[in-house]
């Protein structure tokens, strides 16, 4: 994607239904404003749907649903925590 708001993104899973017809794509955004990078990335479901038809041999594209996940931010509370711990020893 060319759209300058959606820049560091990451895709930690996806998961597709055994008939292909939907995706749960559960990714990462980085930045300050992470409502606003995942309301561009679902407005451009589309277009990236699109793409993934063109690049891919698939007789179904999937219908592309995009959920936020926030396991980077959990592990790095989790090591935070960590860090905390051990200089208390």
């Amino acid at each position: 994607m060319n759209d300058i708001s959606v820049k560091l993104v990451t895709i930690n899973r996806v998961e597709v239904s055994s008939d292909l017809h939907y995706a749960r794509v559960y990714l990462t955004p980085f930045g300050k404003d992470k409502n606003r990078v995942m309301r561009h990335i679902r407005k451009a479901s589309g277009f990236i749907r699109t793409r993934i038809a063109h690049s891919m041999d698939l007789r179904i594209t999937p219908e592309l649903h995009f959920i936020y996940d926030n396991a980077f931010e959990d592990g790095m509370r989790v090591l935070k925590k960590i860090d905390e711990i051990s200089k208390q020893k």
